[in-house]
């Protein structure tokens, strides 16, 4: 119901059919050729279980169109996944925000978006969480034989898609559980490997005895190793102000933050530092993330000492490292 009441209101708007706007607005743009309003006229590459009627291949129920009468297959379903986590044709601002949860439910594990069903995946504070936005359809329906589930991971930036159909009744697609624990083990596995290639190594100044050395273990986030500024070692700075008593128990990780700016082939991307005191309790022992009410408290120059950008080449490495605050660039060595 709600589809087709959205389906309405963008032909109210338009004052064109929805079949013609999302030709002309998404189809066309992303050059998804496999994708139709109600079932293509040619029907030898669709998947036809008993028959045309009884698959529900064929049914044209007025003001459908926007809910259960898209055909479409596995290759342009990924091309609309890969548009959406690219902001082909948004802005990243507004996909950030379509990407987000409006409300959560009485499971801590799944919250709802719009129009997505948000799955977290995840063993905190072992492994980051990680939030799996999914669209399920015609499951468990009598509206025709067939089913599918899209889901996307923007904090990795892949994306999944199942099609089925079943000469019985829509099949039970509910693989979510599945995916977590299984692939997405695997895909925190490679992302670790990912980082330590593009972000892991010794960063110095050429110009001062400035240097910083990043690595990557088996805990969420960047792990900066040792830290000198001008000759410093700053980590005895920062545990002064956070106070923490002695600098080795201070625990300095970099977080993206999702802001990216390009400079021609290469890009800028900037990363949160979060200190925290490795002997005491995380979060102080509360079910408040009291580290991230740090964020900016420190500052010099105008700049938080938290804030870190790292410049990248376009094959997605690291060249450079930027503390603004302390208004050095450290290029990374080989």
């Amino acid at each position: 119901m709600a589809f087709q009441l959205l389906g309405y209101i963008i032909e109210r708007r338009t004052g064109a059919s929805f079949a013609k706007v999302v030709q002309e607005r998404l189809l066309n743009p992303l050059r998804m050729n496999e994708t139709t309003v109600f079932a293509p006229k040619n029907s030898t590459m669709g998947v036809i279980p008993v028959n045309e009627t009884a698959s529900g291949w064929s049914a044209r129920t007025p003001g459908s169109e926007a809910s259960t009468s898209m055909f479409s297959s596995i290759k342009d379903l990924a091309i609309a996944g890969q548009a959406i986590l690219n902001s082909t044709l948004l802005s990243s601002s507004q996909t950030h925000r379509w990407l987000k949860p409006v409300s959560h439910t009485s499971n801590p594990k799944n919250s709802l978006g719009a129009p997505w069903i948000i799955y977290s995946g995840g063993e905190y504070p072992q492994t980051s969480m990680i939030d799996v936005y999914t669209i399920l359809s015609n499951e468990g329906t009598n509206e025709g034989l067939y089913s599918s589930y899209v889901g996307l991971v923007p904090d990795y930036d892949i994306g999944y898609v199942i099609l089925s159909a079943d000469t019985v009744s829509p099949a039970d697609l509910n693989v979510h559980a599945d995916y977590m624990q299984v692939v997405l083990e695997g895909i925190i596995k490679t992302s670790i490997n990912q980082a330590a290639q593009n972000f892991g190594g010794a960063y110095a100044a050429s110009n001062l005895n400035s240097s910083i050395t990043v690595k990557y273990d088996e805990l969420p986030g960047l792990l900066i190793e040792s830290f000198i500024s001008n000759g410093t070692d700053f980590r005895e700075t920062l545990a002064n102000l956070v106070g923490v008593v002695n600098a080795t128990d201070l625990s300095i990780r970099l977080y993206p933050n999702q802001l990216v700016q390009q400079h021609g082939s290469e890009s800028k991307r900037a990363f949160r530092a979060v200190f925290q005191d490795k002997t005491e309790l995380a979060d102080a022992g509360t079910p408040t993330c009291v580290s991230w009410l740090d964020l900016d408290k420190f500052q010099y120059a105008g700049h938080g000492l938290d804030e870190f950008i790292f410049t990248l080449n376009p094959e997605g490495k690291a060249i450079s490292l930027e503390i603004p605050a302390l208004e050095v660039t450290l290029e990374r060595k080989a």
